[in-house]
């Protein structure tokens, strides 16, 4: 195993290249926390039909006293993606997002109520918290295990005990200590659909399940949704390329390495390309990825960076405006074939910087993958691409006091890994207008 690359002079920049004492990620991860809960405890009852609204609000009562002596625990709860999501979805305008309110909410709970099974002998839960509207899935990546009900069940439940189900035939399904599976019936079959990537990322799975419901809405003119695929591929060969890539960037850019551990926690396979990658992420589901397998770990690192810093950047924009001219000023994109806001071209540069900051590192360490053909010619377009996208953000970004820290300090590491960089290989023609794709 290659010893971690040396930081060096590396200016630290926010949210790109952290310093060993930046907090600030997991702050906006509070924040962000916060948002999801509070949709969950003040969305106005109203709105919903009688059954949810009942629900909800017998739900709230209990869900209130976690809330009053075991806020952080109510909040990380909160935080898992099958329940940030859709309530994060219910903090946008429902015409713009196109899904139902009612449905957002009766996504979130039962998945929460599997959360809080798990601490709820500990005493966390006071009383009986109960969810009697029907379900046909139940998500609980804590305890590794998905269940799902044909006919629906009729609902859920926690106590001090655990979780019980009550399904179609009014039969109880008390469900066993994670990771146990129950038993299968006519009705209830069991699955293992989370995986574990590295011991040291014990939050990050990879998912053979999405719950959100926005995954199919695609803006990449190249990509319609992101349908789970293995595309033919053995999962096992999946698992193995993903930790492969995972260990790059930890030997490389081990303070970018640390960020991930806290902060994402779902990679989902969405078919397999022979030599390049696409991805994708959303502003509803930070902490998700949407990666494509292809035969090279270098490019499969840099698509992990590339959708980490997307997903970092998006949950900043639920506190910050970032740049108030992100939507109206449109610019000739530097990494896709259309014209895209301001927004695009920052959300891009900032997705490539800490990856020209991880070759920059593989090259001084002479790591295996960096004596590769393609690895010079690589570096040079990604260092080339965000230089052009740079001085667009640099000329054009109308930013707030925060998103000026962020622009300057990831234009200081932006320089600092351009200095560092050798000639381009002699001979190459590279397209200065574009950034490469992922």
């Amino acid at each position: 195993m290659p010893d971690l690359a040396p930081r060096g002079d590396a200016p630290p920049a926010f949210l790109v290249l952290p310093s060993e004492e930046d907090r600030a990620l997991g702050q906006i991860q509070q924040r962000v926390r916060a948002i999801a809960l509070k949709q969950l405890m003040t969305f106005p009852a109203g709105r919903l039909t009688a059954p949810t609204r009942r629900a909800l609000t017998d739900a709230r009562k209990v869900l209130a006293s976690i809330l009053a002596s075991h806020k952080a625990l109510l909040l990380d709860a909160v935080s898992h993606p099958d329940v940030q999501t859709p309530l994060l979805v219910l903090d946008v305008p429902s015409e713009l997002t196109g899904q139902d309110p009612e449905r957002m909410i009766q996504q979130a709970l039962p998945p929460l109520l599997a959360i809080l099974s798990h601490v709820a002998p500990k005493g966390v839960v006071p009383e009986t918290l109960l969810w009697d509207l029907p379900l046909d899935v139940l998500p609980d990546a804590v305890g590794h295990r998905l269940l799902r009900f044909d006919p629906p069940a009729r609902g859920v439940l926690v106590d001090p005990l655990g979780l019980e189900l009550n399904l179609d035939d009014e039969t109880k399904l008390r469900l066993p200590r994670a990771p146990a599976l129950p038993p299968e019936t006519a009705s209830v079959t069991a699955e293992r659909p989370f995986h574990r990537l590295t011991s040291d990322l014990p939050r990050l799975e990879f998912a053979l399940y999405d719950s959100n419901p926005l995954s199919m809405l695609e803006a990449h003119p190249e990509k319609f949704g992101n349908a789970i695929s293995l595309g033919d591929k053995p999962l096992e060969h999946w698992l193995g390329a993903f930790r492969e890539a995972l260990e790059i960037i930890r030997v490389a850019i081990p303070e970018w390495y640390g960020e991930l551990r806290g902060f994402m926690r779902r990679f989902i396979p969405v078919g397999y390309l022979p030599e390049r990658h696409l991805s994708a992420s959303y502003r509803e589901a930070p902490g998700i990825a949407y990666l494509t397998l292809c035969d090279e770990p270098i490019t499969i690192a840099e698509a992990i960076v590339h959708e980490t810093q997307h997903s970092k950047i998006n949950a900043l924009s639920w506190l910050d405006p970032i740049v108030h001219n992100g939507q109206t000023t449109w610019t000739k994109s530097p990494v896709r074939p259309d014209l895209r806001p301001l927004w695009g071209v920052l959300l891009a540069v900032h997705a490539f910087v800490p990856v020209a900051a991880m070759y920059e590192r593989l090259a001084a360490m002479d790591h295996p993958v960096s004596r590769t053909d393609r690895f010079p010619r690589r570096r040079a377009e990604i260092l080339a691409g965000n230089h052009n996208g740079m001085v667009a953000v640099l000329e054009s970004a109308n930013a707030s006091p925060l998103g000026r820290k962020l622009i300057d300090q990831m234009n200081a590491l932006h320089e600092h890994t351009r200095a560092l960089a050798p000639p381009p290989p002699e001979g190459l023609d590279l397209d200065g207008d574009v950034l490469p794709d992922s």
